[in-house]
């Protein structure tokens, strides 16, 4: 049995991602500001849900060079989890 967890999440808050070189020109491109969204110095990144998807959601294409590594942190102030009753998962 695997529990889910709802999180509710607003398209205005904010992710935290890692951008790759591919993800920096992209971003170059978009000409955000330098004080804005660039890496910090572990090289991660933040952006609203909604413009991380305008930004990169068309260069996340299976067998192409994607722009940020794959895992993201959703960045939600006051979040509280809610567990969910279990859902059965079929063995393989």
């Amino acid at each position: 049995m695997i529990k889910t967890t709802e999180i509710p999440f607003n398209l205005n808050d904010k992710i935290r991602f890692k951008p790759n070189e591919n993800g920096i020109a992209i971003m170059k491109r978009k000409h955000y500001p330098k004080d804005s969204v660039w890496p910090d110095k572990d090289g991660y990144s933040e952006l609203q849900l909604w413009e991380f998807v305008n930004t990169f959601g068309g260069h996340f294409i299976m067998g192409l060079d994607i722009p940020t590594v794959m895992d993201v942190t959703f960045i939600k102030e006051d979040w509280i989890p809610e567990v969910k009753d279990e859902i059965p998962v079929p063995n393989p």
